[in-house]
């Protein structure tokens, strides 16, 4: 357990465990001197999730890059799709999860809708399905190839920042739930 201060009203000490602490707040809450505190108090690594313009945390840490994990698990890309392109994705649904369970990333996914999409024995209806399926991945894949992304997760500092204040809110929102 880390020591991180006093409990206003009654003085009792608060302590939190040291292995993953989430730590959030609204502003002016004291999530900044909360942090600085468990450095001072702690050995264990710290990673933090910055989301503001201008960077609350810029020249905390060390700057690290940002990392997504390409998950194909259907609802997991519907949460995505819905959040960031603010629609609700109900009748495409069945056909995402059939392509999900073929595909390892989502480049791959593309391509495999893509393909279905083409087969001449497909009916129209599942070629509007993939369509939108389609145009949904494509925007998916363009957002993220604005950005560098690791391939993993590495945290090499006793403070690591990722920056993701450069992200749509929609999907500093997303990525933040894939963490909670």
């Amino acid at each position: 357990m880390i020591h991180i201060g006093y409990e206003i009203e009654t003085g009792k000490n608060i302590e939190i465990p040291e292995t993953h602490t989430f730590i959030g707040g609204t502003t002016g809450t004291g999530k900044s001197e909360l942090l600085r505190a468990l450095i001072d108090r702690t050995d264990a690594t710290i990673l933090v999730l910055d989301v503001k313009r201008p960077r609350d945390y810029l020249g905390f840490g060390a700057d690290i890059p940002l990392y997504i994990q390409q998950r194909m698990e259907a609802m997991t890309l519907k949460d995505l799709m819905e959040s960031t392109e603010r629609i609700s994705i109900k009748r495409e649904l069945p056909e995402l999860s059939r392509l999900c369970r073929k595909s390892k990333t989502w480049e791959e996914l593309l391509e495999h809708a893509r393909a279905r999409q083409a087969e001449p024995k497909t009916r129209d209806f599942y070629k509007d399905v993939l369509e939108v399926l389609i145009v949904l991945f494509e925007r998916l894949v363009d957002e993220f190839n604005r950005y560098q992304f690791a391939e993993k997760v590495e945290l090499p500092n006793k403070v690591n920042v990722m920056d993701l204040s450069t992200l749509s809110d929609q999907l500093q929102q997303w990525i933040l739930s894939l963490i909670l």
